[in-house]
């Protein structure tokens, strides 16, 4: 029973390596977000947003894909000598638990990020080659999927002050500020590194004529070819609008995988262990409908079709997908939680969670079952 949870709660983001957003986090993240918007659309620093995206993109990739990929092959091949720390005695540094395998990932990381950058700099119409927007695509991901396991929410209201906050600055920065500065978006204008050129459409198609040199987007989104599309050029998804209302959907998950710890543990307490039909017994389907990972998935799902087909028929190139999916994903948090009659529980966070946080902490079987389960949510 300990193994087979608490692996399972690894794989869901229930390590000890994480920070907890808390409210004071999230005004200081949009006060720091709105200051860099500016300076960005004013000092038109948009070079230094691609290095920090290749160190980000780099590190990411080290952490998501090259360090788990030569684990594998050190255990396959039983290279343990690779998995040991590169100097023991270099406490004093902080760099005693370093390892060559820690080594070989980050100089992995670090040569592909680097040559995607190099490769974007000294190429026209580096976006829209194969080779680039798929590199640049792996990175964002390993950046989403870094950044979610790392940050987490434990609490609805957090998330409910964090993407309402973050709906009402995309509307400032999409809707508002072309009303300051002559019809130009503050955000469209610093996506796109000073702006759209004179016909996107044209240059879409054809991004190496000199009439659509410059106005490259920054690589803060993921991209993939539009499909039978006569102009070509390419459909975007931002990184923000995977990794805010993530958070809420990685909220989801760790939830019902914790409560479906605690329910094996009540039923181990009970009768001393957990039998495959008691697991078993509410069948795969039920239990997830059961919980909200997945209808938040559909709701997510939902609120970006319909943001698709919105930019498509009305012509609507500005980066405002967050407008559809906050309130997609909020709605259907929300609404779970009053059928469920556990609104409340979930604004001031469910103890399931600290709880199960706790455990991951104990890592010792007398001390998780000391605990009462029957008290938890």
């Amino acid at each position: 029973l300990e193994t087979t949870a608490l692996s399972e709660l690894h794989v869901y983001g229930q390590t000890d390596k994480t920070i907890e957003i808390e409210i004071l986090h999230v005004f200081v993240f949009i006060i720091i977000a709105s200051g860099v918007l500016f300076i960005l659309f004013f000092l038109e620093l948009y070079n230094i947003v691609r290095m920090l995206y290749t160190i980000a993109g780099s590190s990411a990739l080290a952490l998501v894909i090259f360090l788990p990929l030569y684990r594998l092959l050190a255990r396959k091949l039983r290279f343990d000598i690779l998995n040991k720390p590169i100097c023991e005695r270099c406490v004093t540094c902080g760099y005693h638990e370093l390892t060559f395998l820690d080594i070989s990932s980050i100089v992995s990381g670090f040569a592909v990020g680097i040559t995607w950058l190099w490769y974007g700099f000294y190429k026209v119409g580096a976006e829209v080659q194969a080779l680039y927007w798929i590199t640049q695509d792996i990175m964002g991901i390993s950046i989403c999927i870094a950044a979610l396991r790392i940050i987490q929410l434990n609490k609805v209201q957090v998330a409910t002050v964090l993407l309402a906050i973050v709906f009402i600055y995309d509307i400032f920065f999409v809707l508002i500020t072309p009303l300051a500065f002559g019809g130009e978006s503050v955000m469209m204008a610093v996506a796109m590194t000073g702006g759209a050129p004179p016909n996107p459409d044209y240059c879409e198609k054809y991004p190496t004529e000199d009439e659509c040199r410059g106005g490259d987007p920054l690589p803060t989104y993921l991209s993939l070819p539009r499909i039978d599309d006569y102009r070509g050029g390419m459909s975007a998804l931002g990184l923000g609008d995977i990794v805010l209302p993530g958070l809420l959907i990685s909220f989801a998950i760790r939830l019902d995988v914790s409560k479906r710890f605690a329910e094996f543990m009540r039923i181990y307490m009970r009768s001393g262990s957990v039998g495959c039909n008691q697991k078993q017994s509410k069948g795969v389907g039920k239990e997830l409908l059961s919980g909200y990972f997945i209808w938040l998935i559909l709701a997510y799902s939902v609120g970006l079709l319909i943001a698709y087909i919105v930019f498509s028929y009305t012509k609507i190139k500005e980066p405002a997908a967050r407008l559809y999916l906050v309130p997609f994903c909020l709605g259907m948090m929300f609404m779970l939680g009053w059928k469920r009659e556990e609104t409340a529980i979930l604004w001031s966070g469910p103890k399931v969670l600290k709880t199960l946080q706790h455990v991951m902490s104990l890592r010792e079987t007398i001390r998780i079952v000391s605990i009462d389960w029957n008290e938890i949510f």
